[in-house]
């Protein structure tokens, strides 16, 4: 590869979710989908949240495996939950923040997911906080994200190449140990680990 091809590449976040396939699930929503299984076992009428989910990728391959799941999906950019409520029935999309989930009731929810969700944020804390409260008391909250094995909490930002506008978060690597000091000190966390998650092939660029 040289130098123009890379420069006459494009990129666009929202236009990668919006045009993301959904005829092969992500391994990653497989992997996720077995756990919500053992999670729904002898639940009549599970419900399940899914924060920052974008176009509905993943509640869509939820909806197609459990015919009984409740789904609802929450996203930030408005383009993407007007997309999905077009491509997309059974599933209720909720235009919101992850940070203050205004309009979602506490202990709402059976099974909370946000998947590479938590990175976009300065500061973990409230969004992993609003998962906790609208999760149900014996409910599962499954996070799934980069964490550093040190004790290091590292920002990131990012922009496209010659936009002179602000730098914008994504990329954010929280550790371990502030993770684990945070759901320690809260009261509703009965039990919680980190699971390592390895991926059985290589990804495209």
């Amino acid at each position: 590869m040289n130098l123009s091809d890379m420069t006459d590449a494009s990129y666009s976040r929202t236009d990668i979710y919006i045009d993301g396939s959904k005829d092969k699930p992500k391994y990653m929503f497989v992997v996720l989908g077995d756990k919500v299984e053992s999670c729904i076992v002898n639940n009549n009428n599970p419900s399940l949240l899914d924060v920052g989910g974008a176009a509905g990728a993943f509640t869509y391959y939820m909806s197609l495996r459990f015919a009984g799941l409740k789904l609802t999906c929450l996203d930030a950019d408005k383009s993407l939950i007007e997309k999905a409520n077009k491509q997309i029935s059974n599933v209720r999309f909720v235009h919101g923040d992850a940070n203050n989930m205004v309009g979602l009731g506490t202990s709402e929810f059976d099974i909370v997911t946000m998947t590479g969700t938590m990175s976009i944020f300065d500061d973990f804390r409230p969004s992993l906080g609003e998962c906790i409260r609208v999760c149900k008391n014996k409910g599962r909250v499954l996070v799934t994200g980069q964490f550093n094995e040190y004790p290091v909490d590292a920002l990131i930002k990012w922009r496209y190449s010659g936009d002179t506008d602000k730098y914008n978060p994504g990329y954010n690597l929280f550790s371990r140990k502030s993770v684990s000091e945070y759901l320690n000190g809260l009261e509703r966390v009965k039990e919680w680990k980190f699971e390592k998650f390895i991926l059985p092939f290589d990804l495209k660029k």
